[in-house]
């Protein structure tokens, strides 16, 4: 499968107000952050009457992700099969969605399971809800159970769900969850498009070794959960501890960078960050439009830079890092490519005359 670059998806996820796909670790921690991350956005965008729907379904999200991780822990880690989280929101529309590995023995139970709770009106899902709490009988695993019915209680509509085959023993599950501020619904057609485009996003994504993509405006209410998601995440690294030290910082100024050269489209300053590693580097990477005068002074900049060696570079950060009139922006350019193994940046004209900056570091 061929790469895709990130300029390819923020052409595809143009419309999108938020995009997040997130791999790695599922635990109590990550949940709050990607709450976190999801409330304030959703603030912002005046849909604050998604919040408490939103905060179950994420939580119920992982925590059916995690379920399903420790009864094939083994199996999975062998397999090389990833946990995969997926949140996109376009205009009022919230898809919420997940991808883990399951024994094809259970592919029979789960879409049994799932069709006949697609089939429920909203009275006749509380009275099995119910019912099932009282009695446990929905299922040999009654908590799984329960969690798909508040699942489908919860979004008002269909439960969207794929198996991938993988072996010949497993498959990868896909569940997607959908919610509207307003009282029209979905179509189903709506809702296939953006279902086959999070399972094409998971292949992706995994194909090429990145853990975290956001499509967001990077404020700083997006940027403290998304670094501690990454932070997390390196706690399970070999990595040295300057080595996590210098993704971090990294990571931080990429997603500030796009705040402060970033153009103003709807009151807000857009952007993509992906952040992923390989088996010996770990790659942060951002992309977003800037101006006119903004494509003429990263041009400039990074000529400059393009020609100093390591150690020039690092003489032109201590010289620059003394001086009181130099631009934070130039502080921030030198650091990352003073510390980086090795990186590059592009500056093109995009489809609608503006002007696309990709900048990426591997450290």
């Amino acid at each position: 499968m061929k790469e895709v670059s990130l300029i390819e998806y923020y052409n595809r996820f143009r419309t999108d107000d938020l995009t997040l796909a997130y791999f790695g670790s599922f635990n109590d921690s990550i949940t709050e952050k990607i709450i976190d991350l999801s409330e304030s956005f959703l603030d912002r965008n005046k849909l604050g009457s998604l919040k408490r729907k939103t905060v179950f379904l994420v939580a119920e999200c992982f925590q059916n992700v995690a379920r399903h991780g420790k009864e094939n822990k083994v199996i999975s880690k062998d397999l090389s099969i990833e946990n995969a989280f997926f949140m996109r929101l376009q205009n009022d529309q919230l898809h919420i969605a997940s991808a883990n590995p399951i024994p094809n023995e259970k592919i029979g139970f789960l879409t049994e399971r799932i069709e006949y709770l697609n089939k429920l009106s909203k009275d006749d899902l509380y009275k099995l809800y119910k019912s099932v709490l009282a009695e446990g009988t929905f299922s040999d695993k009654g908590g799984a159970s329960l969690g798909l019915i508040e699942m489908a209680r919860k979004t008002g509509h269909d439960l969207n769900f794929h198996f991938e085959p993988h072996t010949k023993d497993q498959s990868v599950f896909y569940l997607m969850l959908s919610l509207k501020s307003s009282e029209l619904g979905i179509s189903d057609n709506s809702k296939k498009k953006i279902f086959d485009e999070i399972i094409q996003l998971d292949k992706e994504l995994f194909q090429s070794n990145r853990y975290i993509l956001l499509k967001s405006d990077f404020s700083q209410e997006t940027i403290l959960p998304v670094i501690q998601m990454i932070e997390n995440n390196l706690k399970e690294s070999d990595s040295s501890y300057l080595l996590k030290r210098k993704i971090l910082h990294a990571s931080v100024e990429m997603m500030q960078n796009i705040g402060r050269h970033g153009i103003i489209k709807n009151g807000k300053k857009t952007g993509i960050f992906s952040f992923g590693s390989n088996e010996s580097d770990f790659s942060v990477n951002s992309i977003h439009e800037v101006n006119d005068i903004c494509h003429e002074y990263l041009t400039k900049l990074f000529k400059t830079l393009k020609a100093k060696s390591k150690a020039e570079l690092k003489s032109l950060y201590r010289e620059k890092l003394k001086s009181k009139t130099e631009s934070e922006s130039d502080l921030s350019f030198i650091d990352l490519t003073r510390i980086s193994k090795k990186w590059d940046f592009d500056l093109s004209s995009n489809h609608d005359n503006s002007n696309i900056f990709d900048f990426h570091i591997l450290l």
